[in-house]
């Protein structure tokens, strides 16, 4: 099992906070930054084979990673994405596409999770699982989407609100059959210049209208957090014991 990691974006939702560093170097609990909780996340779950999408400030990262006690333990190899300031993210996946020839699962460089939901998401047997959450209430900002009987049917931030039944948490899982069909809608989609805004989750979509079935796995919502605004960062940085696994486990 191989993991992508999709980290290329400045995000530009926190600035000033990311002026000078990228949102994936953002300190969750003084010290420990985004991406090394969901390095060492992976690597409890024996994922140790990630590819890493970066961006902005993009030696900031590499510095931060190769300094990293753990780093001996894992195969990370960084894939630059030079188009990261004029593209949207589904490029940014399609730059890992020589990649897609096994299982994989990517992962929004902006996500925050337990081992508990990786795990939960290999051990699906579908060829393509989307991990989801369930709230009463959602904002225009989710990727909100419609399933049902654990099967995708729509996935939009333009889903109607009495229409969404969930939101997708940006975490997915592929058997090799199911990355080789990423791939392939990838490939197809980024030949449209008007594609390359878009994000990846419009290939997600794409596979679903061409008849594919992607299965949708539901995580408790204490397993995860994204981090889009100053109040998610503010909220993880407060409550950052709430990982409980994670802190005892690999942040002592």
């Amino acid at each position: 099992m191989k993991a992508i990691l999709i980290s290329a974006g400045k995000g530009t939702r926190l600035l000033p906070l990311t002026e000078e560093l990228p949102k994936c170097l953002m300190p969750l609990n003084g010290k420990i930054t985004v991406i090394e909780q969901q390095l060492k996340v992976l690597n409890l779950s024996n994922i140790n084979d990630i590819k890493i999408i970066l961006g902005y400030n993009v030696e900031k990262v590499e510095k931060k990673i190769s300094a990293l006690p753990f780093i001996n333990k894992m195969n990370i190899e960084v894939i630059y994405n030079p188009f990261f300031d004029i593209s949207n993210n589904l490029i940014s996946l399609w730059m890992a596409r020589q990649f897609m020839d096994d299982d994989i699962i990517t992962i929004n460089g902006d996500d925050i999770f337990h081992s508990d939901l990786i795990n939960t998401l290999i051990a699906d047997k579908n060829d393509i699982s989307l991990s989801i959450s369930i709230k009463e209430e959602y904002d225009p900002d989710d990727m909100k989407i419609i399933h049902h009987n654990n099967i995708l049917k729509k996935v939009g931030k333009d889903i109607e609100f009495d229409k969404t039944t969930g939101e997708s948490i940006g975490i997915i899982k592929y058997t090799k059959k199911g990355a080789l069909i990423l791939r392939k809608t990838l490939d197809e989609m980024v030949r449209n210049k008007n594609n390359h805004q878009l994000f990846y989750l419009k290939a997600i979509q794409k596979i679903i209208d061409n008849g594919n079935i992607i299965n949708t796995v539901e995580i408790p919502s204490e397993k995860w957090a994204e981090i889009d605004f100053h109040y998610d960062l503010e909220f993880i940085q407060r409550n950052f014991n709430r990982f409980k696994e994670v802190s005892s486990k690999l942040f002592t």
